[in-house]
């Protein structure tokens, strides 16, 4: 009774009516109940019928063209955009599109034994053609369709008083666009964990972990911080119509999250336009103010305001940790003198360019600290005569950001001081030399300086290195920069010098490897190959901002960021008898998984950005006190239960060759099976197979990790 009245009479049992006004129980026989579940049955087929008049009026009223705008937008970005081609092919792909829906939508109803005059057929023909030269009739209405169906940020316009503009992509928009992708955001909160476990440990994985990490005051007082690492750079546009004025100099900024992890670094999906302009309106004052106003409005939100990222109901807070330069472009952002080859020229310390070349230790130099440079600083604003005395010329123009400091925030750049010029290719050549000289290696004059350099350069270059290293690596430096000095005196360049303060500055900064400018000049290639295709240099910044906001918008079409696992074009099946004795027995030995008599394999596979195929080497493990490596060759890449195992053959690590830098490896009978999370390094090893032997070299220092 209480059910009926609760359901039927509107009224709880507590606000019971009276009696008389209730039916008797007496009164409910069998047909009662008839009669109840009659009007029920009618009351539910009423309601389906609402729900099917619903339904029907959302397929009356739903645009049959929206899925058709939507997946036509998607291919324009990935053809235009993914293609760097220029604008006006849209047109001509419109018009390609419904040539071809024409003759299909012809053949199609001639199939079907159908009039193809049919006026349905022509009609929606009509609105699609409509359609696609509605999105493709100009940027304009391409860019509109984009911000409504897809994340596309609108550079904002920042008009100068010399009558140039800058653009800037609004910072808060874009970092919300980015963290609604999942695989972006749990690979950064894996990170932090990641981070956390090496906080006041030996080794320095992270920014965070070092000394300068460990003071910022935003991460000290705002525990769920994420970083933000900056990077300027000029850029040139050359317009080859323009006779003497062909080079369009710009200036970028750049940033990406320092809290990613490593393995994703090297990809340019996550380094992201902030700020473009051109290189001579920095020159002025006002000008300066006005391109960094805001950037320094966002920046002050992000740090004090917070944001509400998706799916969190916790505040984050964004900071800056540094910002990469060159060090022209570091000595022009802090304020420092613009000049290598007088005066006080290094921003680490108070060194003068002439006493550079006899000094080959850290301690003969005095360091410049913030609370130094700050009292200088004010000096050099009340006497600008006296510049020169301190190698300092201004205020920095990023000192409205309050994170910002020039003595804390703008670390060394390892390619730049070591290699500057071709980066890549003097590496590869740094790298590869021993083997190119292998039959005369021994013969060379000073090759001992070589092996020294290497050394440096191995434990520079770690992903995780030791504060107990961080002496050993000061004293090499010392003695390569004084034998460098004495044997080539007139090569002695400032970068020498740089070079001095590495140590210092890893156990500032951490992991020197991380504050390169590599990737980031890697974008600028795609920067200029825009500026080249679209042939529009009335607007330059405009023309890449722009663009480049739409590559972005292609990029965040999927539903994950990262392209985190693929594989080769075909799945091979093989069944387990026809492999070689030693193979079954290595499958048979892995406890993890039963392996069938059918067996699929592939011939590369990329899991979380790290590519693994058939044939390449990899450290799977270090041996001893001395961290031995020992190498491994894939020999199958298996799938099995959804996860991707790995056929390997070990070597033998017989020795390190010195004078090659490298470790001689032989081959050996053992094959075992490893996971991805097994292997060591994240990036395969180059084999060399010389004279019936082989060699191999480890990519930088490795350690045993706790």
């Amino acid at each position: 009774m209480n059910h009926f009245r609760n359901h039927h009479l509107g009224c709880s049992s507590q606000e019971m009516p009276p009696l008389p006004l209730l039916l008797d129980c007496n009164d409910f026989n069998l047909n009662n109940y008839g009669e109840i579940e009659i009007e029920q049955h009618e009351q539910k087929e009423q309601g389906e019928q609402q729900e099917q008049r619903i339904l029907s009026w959302q397929y009356e009223n739903h645009d049959s063209l929206d899925d058709i705008k939507k997946f036509y937008l998607k291919m324009l970005l990935k053809v235009r955009e993914g293609h760097v081609l220029p604008g006006n092919v849209m047109k001509t792909m419109a018009l390609s599109i419904t040539c071809l829906l024409e003759i299909f939508s012809y053949h199609l109803l001639s199939k079907l034994h159908m009039n193809i005059d049919n006026a349905i057929s022509n009609n929606f023909n009509n609105d699609v053609e409509k359609t696609l030269f509605e999105i493709s009739k100009s940027e304009d209405s391409f860019i509109s369709s984009c911000q409504i169906y897809f994340t596309f940020i609108k550079p904002k316009e920042i008009i100068l008083p010399t009558g140039n503009k800058a653009y800037y992509i609004p910072l808060c928009d874009l970092l919300m666009n980015l963290f609604e992708k999942k695989d972006f955001y749990d690979s950064i909160k894996q990170e932090k964990e990641l981070i956390s476990q090496f906080h006041e440990q030996d080794i320095i994985y992270h920014y965070r972990n070092a000394e300068i990490g460990r003071q910022h005051h935003i991460l000290n007082n705002k525990k769920n911080s994420l970083l933000l690492q900056l990077y300027s750079d000029d850029l040139d546009v050359v317009n080859p119509l323009m006779g003497k004025n062909a080079v369009h100099k710009l200036t970028t900024f750049y940033f990406s999250l320092d809290d990613l992890p490593s393995r994703h670094s090297s990809s340019l999906r996550v380094v992201y336009l902030l700020l473009l302009y051109y290189k001579k309106d920095f020159e002025d004052q006002n000008n300066r103010r006005i391109l960094f106003e805001q950037l320094g409005q966002d920046l002050r939100s992000l740090e004090n305001d917070d944001l509400i990222l998706p799916g969190d109901k916790t505040p984050t807070y964004f900071t800056i940790s540094t910002l990469c330069a060159d060090n022209l472009a570091a000595h022009e952002l802090g304020g420092f003198t613009r000049t290598f080859t007088t005066s006080y020229f290094c921003r680490y310390c108070f060194t003068h360019h002439h006493d550079m070349k006899h000094i080959y230790k850290e301690s003969q130099t005095l360091i410049r600290t913030a609370e130094s440079h700050d009292i200088q600083l004010k000096h050099v604003e009340n006497v600008p005569s006296d510049k020169s005395m301190y190698g300092i010329n201004e205020a920095s123009a990023l000192s409205f950001i309050s994170s910002f400091h020039p003595i804390t925030s703008l670390p060394p750049d390892l390619m730049h001081d070591a290699m500057e010029g071709k980066t890549m290719e003097k590496y590869c050549l740094f790298l590869n030399l021993p083997f190119m000289l292998f039959n005369i290696v021994d013969k060379i004059p000073y090759w001992f300086l070589y092996e020294l350099l290497r050394e440096i350069w191995d434990m520079l270059y770690c992903d995780f290195p030791r504060k107990s290293w961080l002496s050993t690596l000061q004293e090499l430096i010392e003695e390569f920069i004084q034998l460098f000095q004495t044997i080539f005196p007139e090569q002695f360049t400032p970068k020498f010098h740089y070079l001095l303060h590495a140590a210092r500055n890893t156990a500032k900064y951490g992991p020197l490897k991380r504050q390169m400018n590599l990737r980031y000049e890697a974008k600028h290639h795609l920067l200029k190959q825009i500026a080249n295709r679209c042939d529009n240099f009335i607007n330059l910044p405009y023309t890449i901002s722009k663009r480049i906001q739409l590559r972005q918008c292609y990029e965040l079409i999927d539903e994950n960021v990262f392209k985190l696992n693929n594989v080769s074009g075909k799945i091979h099946t093989r069944r387990k008898i026809t492999v070689n004795q030693l193979i079954q027995k290595a499958l048979l030995d892995d406890n993890q998984f039963i392996y069938g008599d059918i067996v699929e394999f592939v011939k590369w596979v990329l899991i979380d950005n790290v590519k693994y195929k058939v044939g390449d080497f990899f450290v799977a493990y270090l041996l001893g006190g001395e961290e031995i490596p020992l190498f491994v060759k894939i020999k199958f890449i298996i799938h099995i239960v959804k996860q991707w195992r790995f056929i390997v053959q070990c070597y033998d690590t017989i020795t390190f060759r010195q004078n090659l830098w490298c470790y001689e490896i032989n081959p050996s009978n053992n094959n075992c099976i490893l996971s991805k999370n097994e292997f060591l390094t994240h990036k395969a090893e180059d084999c060399y197979h010389i004279n019936n032997s082989y060699f191999i070299r480890a990519p930088y220092r490795l350690t045993v990790i706790e």
